[in-house]
C-alpha cells in the first residue's frame, strides 16, 4: 500500500471511529433522557411507569419529555386540544399533580402555541383590475 492509500485508509478509519463514538453518545444521551423522564413522571404520578421513549400514554393521557438543553432544564408536557384553534398541541411544562389536574380539567396550550394565534394573518395583495371601456 502506498502513502496515498494509507492516508485514505487512515481517514476512513478515523471517520468510522468518530461516527461510532457519536452514535454511542447519542444512544447514551437518549437513554439518560428516557431515564430522567421515567423518574420525573413516576414522581409526578406517584407510581412506577415503564417508559421506553420520550413520549408515553398512561390511562389515555399522553405525556412527553421535552428536553431543553439550552436552558439546561427539561420538563413533562401534556398533549391536548387547543380550545382556540382545535389543533392537537402540548401544554407548558408541568411539575405538580395540581398543575396536571388543572390541565386535565381545562387544557391550556404552551404559550408559544398561543402566540401563533396572535400573529396577524398574512396580507393578501390584490392587483386592481383595469376598468373596461364600454363606449
Amino acid at each position: 500500500m502506498n502513502w496515498k492509500e494509507k492516508a485514505l485508509h487512515a481517514a476512513d478509519a478515523k471517520a468510522a471511529r468518530e461516527h461510532e463514538e457519536q452514535r454511542h453518545r447519542d444512544e447514551t444521551g437518549f437513554a439518560k433522557e428516557v431515564e430522567a423522564f421515567q423518574f420525573a413522571l413516576g414522581e409526578l404520578l406517584e407510581e412506577d411507569i415503564a417508559i421506553e421513549a420520550l413520549q408515553v400514554t398512561v390511562d389515555d393521557v399522553t405525556f412527553r419529555w421535552m428536553p431543553n438543553h439550552i436552558a439546561r432544564k427539561s420538563g413533562i408536557v401534556l398533549q391536548g386540544i387547543c380550545p382556540d384553534c382545535g389543533a392537537s398541541t402540548w401544554s407548558r411544562p408541568i411539575s405538580t399533580l395540581a398543575e396536571l389536574g388543572q390541565l386535565l380539567q381545562h387544557f391550556r396550550p404552551d404559550p408559544d402555541h398561543i402566540k401563533e394565534h396572535l400573529k396577524p394573518a398574512p396580507s393578501v395583495r390584490t392587483t386592481p383590475t383595469p376598468e373596461r371601456n364600454t363606449h
